[in-house]
């Protein structure tokens, strides 16, 4: 008895250890998400005047990346202005409807009552609500992936530099816009392709083999989770992961696994618009240094160490958490997220 109830004391207090780490990180990379969405109009001045100019390769997935044809002229703007719309829509998305649930949850009655109809506990304490509320946030969940996924690949690529290795880095285009385009153009299309192509798409097919209800719409994700979603998102993360080893080399394969993992989790639990906003965020880090040069750096770097420090929290929890979650989903066939 001793035992359980210390081992509830030590859950509780890692919850409000992560809970307090997850307000922190909102705090903190909700601005950074704004500026990051500024940033993507500010490029746009940049952009649009000369991407008519330019012919654009729309690539597939083969499994590397494959053009499979190429847009130019008043094409190539459209596609421009396409890519732009989709991160916007999926910002105002996430915005909305975070906020949304935060105030159904605060401004519902949760207690509990007996079988007597009696009150046994009572919820409605503001700060209890708030926490309950937040957690329930798709922006909470986010940033909190976020922050595990940039915490894992910093500590990962420390470990292979220690061990004598050196992770290649693409060097910046120029002109710089490219890169600006490059970086908004993979937060939207590489989810199209690995996420709505190899995980919606199958899951929606299934669906209309069964004729179940809603299939057409599991396409864009949000469906919840089961055996044949996992599946689909383990495929997903290898195939997103192997696309980046001709870009890159074979130290970015892990990192960009357990990123697609990350990925195809938020598509599966809440739709596509939250994979393209948590592959924007990381995209367009770089954007205090676009706008605001080596100042910008340096609070891009200040940023980083801070979300990199607070992420191994969530590495920890959600490592934790994952593989109960999907011994449960083995073991149940399907659970909703």
């Amino acid at each position: 008895m001793n035992g359980d109830r210390m081992t509830e004391a030590k859950n509780n207090t890692l919850s409000v250890i992560a809970l307090l780490a997850g307000i922190i990180l909102l705090m903190i990379c909700v601005p950074v998400l704004f500026f990051e969405i500024y940033t993507a109009f500010w490029a746009s001045s940049e952009i649009l005047p000369v991407i008519g100019n330019y012919s654009l390769g729309i690539i597939i997935l083969a499994p590397s990346p494959v053009i499979l044809f190429r847009v130019e002229g008043i094409f190539a703007l459209l596609y421009y202005l396409f890519i732009l719309f989709s991160v916007t829509a999926s910002f105002i998305l996430l915005m909305y409807g975070s906020g949304k649930i935060f105030v159904k949850k605060f401004c519902e009655d949760d207690a509990q009552y007996n079988e007597g109809g009696e009150k046994i506990v009572s919820r409605n304490d503001p700060s209890l609500k708030i926490a309950a509320a937040v957690k329930e946030m798709p922006l909470y969940t986010i940033v909190t992936i976020f922050a595990a996924t940039v915490s894992f690949n910093v500590i990962l690529n420390a470990f292979i530099v220690s061990s004598g290795g050196e992770p290649y880095v693409p060097p910046p285009s120029d002109p710089a816009w490219i890169d600006q385009y490059l970086l908004i153009n993979a937060s939207v299309w590489e989810e199209i392709l690995s996420r709505v192509l190899v995980i919606g798409a199958p899951m929606a097919a299934l669906g209309l083999m069964l004729r179940e209800k809603g299939s057409i719409e599991r396409l864009f994700g949000g469906f919840g989770m089961s055996r044949e979603a996992l599946v689909f998102i383990l495929i997903s993360a290898v195939w997103f992961s192997y696309a980046h080893l001709s870009g890159w080399d074979m130290f970015k394969m892990i990192p960009t696994f357990v990123t697609g993992l990350a990925l195809g989790y938020l598509f599966v639990k809440y739709g596509l618009y939250a994979s393209i906003m948590l592959h924007f965020i990381v995209n367009y880090l770089s954007s205090l240094g676009w706008v605001m040069g080596s100042v910008g750096t340096l609070m891009s770097s200040l940023f980083l160490l801070a979300v990199t420090a607070i992420g191994v929290v969530f590495i920890v929890r959600y490592a934790k958490y994952g593989l109960l979650y999907v011994k449960k989903i083995i073991s149940e066939g399907q659970h909703p997220l």
